[in-house]
C-alpha cells in the first residue's frame, strides 16, 4: 500500500499493491476483500508483510480489519491484538478508524462478530 515506492524484488517476492493515499477520504474497505484473500493465500505459504509507506496508518487498518474478520474481534479489541504483535504503532486516521467501525457493523450483521450490546 505504499503510494510512493515501487516494489523493489518482483522476482524474489509476489506482490499485492494497493494504491492509495492515506487521507481521510481514502476508501480502503473495498479492498479488503481481495487482500484477505492475498493474505490468507500468502499465509498458506509461508509469511506475509502488509505494510506502507510508514507502516502505521494504511496497513494498520488492513491488518486490524484482517484480525477482526478471521479472530471475529471488535475494531477496538483486534487494534490492541494487533499491537501487542508488533513494535511501531497501530495509528489509522479518522477516516479510516470509521471505516473499520464500518466493518465492524458488518461483521456483526453476518454473525462474524457477536454484538454485545
Amino acid at each position: 500500500m505504499a503510494s510512493y515506492f515501487d516494489n523493489p524484488f518482483p522476482e524474489k517476492y509476489t506482490y499485492f499493491r494497493i494504491d492509495k493515499e492515506d487521507v481521510e477520504d481514502t476508501d480502503l474497505l473495498e479492498n479488503f476483500k481481495s487482500a484477505f484473500e492475498f493474505i490468507d493465500e500468502g499465509r498458506k505459504k509461508g509469511k506475509v508483510l502488509v505494510h506502507c509507506n510508514a507502516g502505521i496508518s494504511r496497513a494498520g487498518t488492513m491488518i486490524t480489519a484482517y484480525v477482526m474478520k478471521t479472530k471475529a474481534m471488535k475494531r477496538d479489541e483486534a487494534m490492541e491484538f494487533a499491537q501487542s504483535k508488533r513494535n511501531n504503532p497501530i495509528d489509522p486516521n479518522d477516516g479510516f478508524l470509521k471505516q473499520l467501525l464500518e466493518f465492524e457493523k458488518l461483521l456483526i450483521k453476518e454473525n462474524v462478530i457477536k454484538d454485545s450490546k
